[in-house]
């Protein structure tokens, strides 16, 4: 077991687990801990029974085989709370995986976390009556801004890939311009 979520980017996630300087298993513990100690509030559920369950099993040799992977609330996942981050649908659970879901699960991807959202996606600030505020990973007195920053929030606190995690940078050591925003 790792304390340590994984420092790169997901295609050098997928190269060490293909090389096997991790498990993907290995790999989900060290997200797992790392949303644990989070303070950002920048995940609303986790799923460890699947997701231990999916990491057991993964196939390393899929395009994301194995990577653990945060999606937004705003994105349908079977069996997971389907709230759009709104108070009104607080019970809502989705029946269905929506289609971006059906294709990561394909790639072997490991969805383990649900990442906060402004409520329906409205506003740029995340910020909700259900879920309360999620903060800057550099500035916790502020807020983050707009899906961009959203996208990269949980692993920048160290957490877990996004569901664009191939395309993304990696969390520099100085803020973005974005964080300076305070909403």
């Amino acid at each position: 077991m790792t304390d340590l979520p994984w420092a790169g980017d997901a295609c050098s996630l997928v190269a060490a687990l293909r090389a096997k300087e991790l498990s993907p298993t290995e790999a989900l513990d060290g997200s797992l801990a790392a949303i644990r100690a989070s303070s950002l509030n920048a995940v609303s559920f986790v799923d460890e029974k699947a997701a231990y369950r999916t990491a057991a099993a993964s196939d390393v040799t899929l395009p994301f085989g194995g990577v653990p992977m945060g999606i937004k609330e705003l994105v349908s996942v079977l069996g997971w709370p389907a709230t759009e981050a709104s108070l009104v649908l607080a019970d809502q659970v989705s029946p269905v995986d929506s289609t971006m879901v059906r294709r990561l699960r394909a790639a072997g991807a490991v969805l383990c976390a649900q990442t906060t959202s402004s409520e329906f996606g409205g506003i740029n600030c995340t910020s909700t009556r259900l879920h309360g505020t999620t903060t800057n990973p550099w500035d916790q007195t502020r807020t983050r801004e707009g899906p961009r920053v959203a996208r990269r929030q949980p692993w920048q606190g160290g957490s877990c890939r996004s569901h664009r995690a191939a395309t993304a940078a990696a969390p520099s050591a100085s803020p973005p311009a974005s964080a300076a925003y305070s909403g």
